[in-house]
C-alpha cells in the first residue's frame, strides 16, 4: 500500500510558476525548481510522493501528501 491517496489529485506546480520563470531546460532548472516547491509551496508538509513530470501541456511537479 503506497503512502499516499493515489487517486487523489496532487498539487501541481508548473516551472513557470516559479522563479525559474520558464519550463526546466536541464537537471539543474529541475532541481531548481523542485527546491523552490519544497521551500515554498510544500514547505512543512509530511510529502507522500514527489513526481516530475514534463508533457506537452505540463512542465513542473506535483506533490501527493502522505498517508499514514
Amino acid at each position: 500500500m503506497p503512502n499516499y491517496d493515489p487517486k487523489a489529485t496532487p498539487d501541481s506546480i508548473k516551472d513557470t510558476d516559479t522563479p525559474l520563470g520558464h519550463d526546466a531546460l536541464n537537471a539543474q532548472d529541475r532541481i531548481s525548481a523542485m527546491q523552490w516547491c519544497l521551500t515554498n509551496n510544500w514547505n512543512g508538509l509530511d510529502i507522500g510522493r514527489l513526481e516530475r513530470s514534463d508533457t506537452s501541456t505540463f512542465h513542473g511537479w506535483s506533490m501527493w501528501p502522505y498517508v499514514p
